[in-house]
């Protein structure tokens, strides 16, 4: 399998992990957004369902098409698992902070991360990466 393959197969199953990780989030009794309010209520005051769904829904709408273009540049590409990162990060901090489950945890922790570090194993310049050329 080469290179370009192998990355692009990351994407689309992060873009699965991102469908997994909105219903983890939205099946568990009272959600994400109860959750979040309870960490950062400030932070929430305004927030709504449709607000949260919007930018989850963004996300995920996004991949496909990046997805699909292996003519992208990688760097580019690789960004996608920086706020899949960032949110598992949130996710384990928010359950801490609660010391409770907060809901996007187990996909965030078991999905995001692994899928995160593959995306940026694949950006070139990072050691043990080779060159498109290779």
């Amino acid at each position: 399998m080469s290179a370009t393959e192998n990355e692009n197969r990351v994407f689309w199953v992060l873009l699965a992990a991102s469908c997994a990780h909105v219903v983890e989030e939205y099946v568990y009794p009272g959600g994400f957004l109860e959750s979040a309010r309870e960490v950062a209520p400030e932070a929430f005051e305004h927030a709504s369902t449709p607000i949260i769904v919007g930018v989850n829904a963004s996300m995920i709408l996004g991949l496909p098409e990046r997805c699909a273009d292996a003519q992208e540049a990688t760097v580019l590409r690789s960004l996608d698992g920086e706020p899949a990162l960032l949110n598992a990060i949130l996710h384990t901090g928010a359950s801490m902070r609660l010391k409770k489950y907060s809901p996007g945890l187990i996909t965030g922790l078991c999905l995001y991360v692994p899928l995160s570090v593959a995306a940026f194993g694949g950006m070139p310049g990072r050691p043990g990466t080779r060159s498109r050329s290779q």
